[in-house]
């Protein structure tokens, strides 16, 4: 069982089992994205 801690978009989700290794390929949210924010130095 897996919890997600990032929103993601589950229809974007994929799994994929080959060799005993499962690949997960998660798409963030657009919530989730990081933003740019301005940042200033006295």
């Amino acid at each position: 069982m897996l919890t997600r801690l990032l929103a993601v978009e589950e229809k974007n989700a994929e799994a994929k089992f080959k060799d005993g290794v499962l690949n997960l390929h998660l798409a963030k949210s657009e919530q989730a994205k990081s933003k740019a924010i301005e940042v200033r130095v006295a």
